[in-house]
């Protein structure tokens, strides 16, 4: 073998493996998460009931705010400190940027559900920006 055969042989060799381990890397990379719940009993622990009653997203196509909704109620359910109350059932419909009406707020509070959640999103280049409201009636 002369020299040059060699080097041309160690460059593919390294080229190679470089391809190998970059897409291994990337197969762990895009595998995703697995959930994993942690069971903790207390007796005298109750989990705080908590409505997202969503995120306006005014014309967007895309419709970033029930995505947003979604992964909120998942994490606030793997929290095991929530329950997370069906927001269809509160009657509290999000109508304009000034939030849900305060009687509605109160009646949601009444009826068990101690915390609500809502926001906005809108386009904000290049992302989105989100402005996000809590209402604590406990």
């Amino acid at each position: 073998m002369t020299r040059r055969t060699t080097r041309l042989s160690k460059i593919i060799a390294g080229a190679v493996f470089g391809l190998a381990g970059a897409g291994m890397l990337g197969s762990i990379l895009e595998s995703g998460a697995a959930d994993v719940y942690l069971e903790a009993a207390r007796p005298d622990f109750q989990k705080v009931p908590i409505g997202i009653l969503g995120f306006q997203d005014g014309s967007l196509p895309s419709h970033p705010g029930k995505e947003a909704a979604g992964v909120l109620a998942a994490d606030l359910r793997r929290s095991q400190v929530f329950t997370v109350a069906d927001a269809s059932k509160l009657g509290i419909a999000l109508t304009g940027p000034g939030g849900p009406e305060k009687q509605k707020l109160k009646q949601a509070v009444e009826s068990g559900v101690k915390v609500l959640v809502w926001g906005t999103i809108g386009p904000r280049d290049p992302d989105y920006l989100l402005d996000r409201f809590v209402y604590d009636g406990g």
